[in-house]
């Protein structure tokens, strides 16, 4: 649990574990206890954030703009932000190598492993190899998933949407690769947070005579008492 702990020399730190689950010990020289709390604050919103793939808020963004170098260092080397000089010479990373790199370094299942290549695929159709992914934004990920519902099956010259289901997995598989370029600090956000991605599961294509499987035997014994009850079914007992 992050805490503020104060030292024998009266000096504080902020202990803290950020988005990767590495414990962290934030020194603070000549800091109030109420402005170390409220750095605390600040650390425990941007760990929520990076492990839900979500934008920080504006005042805690401009908060970490305005820190003296030295404290803006520390949030560097603890991964809470990005160097603010490796902010103006980083190279955007592309849609296409970006999804191979994070394909690579997963360990998974073949099978995950082909629906990421599969989305992945889709999703470098749709935007191209070369598109920078910090340029993808929410609007864009809504446009992407329109694109797959009516567009998003081709072959030959046949054009048609793809099943719900299908859909569904890739904007899962999608969320995914940007969730964890947002932890990697290669964005600031995932376009795709606000899409629905859960997969509903398969319904028998004829209910109604499924259900009437399911109830025919009751629906014979029913028949039979019937039968018997009106004299329908002659008495068998005659015979012996």
């Amino acid at each position: 649990m992050a805490r503020v702990v104060t030292r024998s020399n009266e000096t504080r730190e902020v202990r803290f574990k950020n988005a990767k689950g590495k414990d962290c010990c934030l020194l603070l020289d000549d800091t109030t206890q109420s402005d170390s709390e409220a750095i605390l604050w600040n650390i425990e919103h941007i760990v929520s954030r990076q492990l839900n793939g979500a934008e920080i808020e504006p005042s805690v963004a401009q908060w970490i703009a305005g820190l003296p170098d030295k404290l803006h260092a520390d949030f560097v080397k603890h991964q809470l932000t990005q160097d603010r000089k490796a902010e103006e010479s980083q190279v955007a990373w592309t849609l296409g190598p970006w999804t191979e790199k994070y394909i690579s370094e997963r360990p998974v299942k073949e099978a995950t492993k082909r629906q990421l290549r599969s989305a992945a695929r889709t999703l470098c159709e749709f935007f191209g190899d070369d598109h920078p992914i910090h340029t993808i934004t929410t609007s864009d990920a809504a446009n992407f998933r329109v694109w797959m519902e009516t567009d998003g099956n081709q072959q030959g010259k046949q054009t048609r949407g793809l099943a719900k289901n299908t859909v569904r997995n890739k904007i899962s598989r999608a969320k995914q690769i940007f969730k964890y370029a947002v932890k990697e600090g290669v964005i600031t956000s995932n376009p795709f947070r606000m899409e629905t991605s859960k997969v509903s599961k398969r319904k028998p294509k004829n209910t109604i005579a499924c259900q009437l499987l399911n109830i025919a035997p009751y629906l014979l014994i029913g028949a039979l008492v019937a039968a018997k009850y009106f004299g329908l079914l002659p008495d068998l007992s005659d015979d012996y």
